[in-house]
């Protein structure tokens, strides 16, 4: 059985991040607001595990598994590399290797795959 209110925390919390990601990233901190869009993609694809397999994920390993195995599921070639290209955020979180040209190409990827998990997560509940 889904823990439904599990699923609704993470996805309220990554409601929160992408409204910090706008905040963050009007104010033209791009790191921080980076990696507000990470927080919401780890979000939701904890959110997206506790319907699958009623528990979510414990380390970065496990979120590229699992984000594999649902753009396998789905048939979303897209998804993946989606996500491969969202980890640059979150390591430059860290270690701050992009220019201010860079983020734009990043946040762009990073948007669309959390539009996608959400029409994933959404196929799920409506079922």
């Amino acid at each position: 059985m889904v823990d439904s209110e599990r699923v609704r925390m993470y996805i309220e919390q990554a409601e929160m991040y992408q409204h910090n990601f706008k905040r963050l990233y009007d104010q033209k901190e791009y790191t921080k607001a980076c990696e507000c869009l990470w927080g919401a993609i780890v979000s939701l694809l904890n959110a997206l595990s506790i319907i699958r397999n009623q528990r979510p994920l414990m380390s970065h390993q496990e979120l590229k598994n699992f984000v594999k195995e649902v753009a396998i599921d789905c048939n979303d070639e897209e998804m993946y590399k989606l996500f491969k290209y969202s980890e640059k955020l979150h390591a430059n979180f860290y270690h701050q290797f992009f220019d201010e040209d860079d983020y734009l190409v990043y946040i762009d990827d990073a948007i669309k795959l959390i539009e996608k998990l959400k029409r994933v997560i959404w196929s799920y509940i409506r079922t």
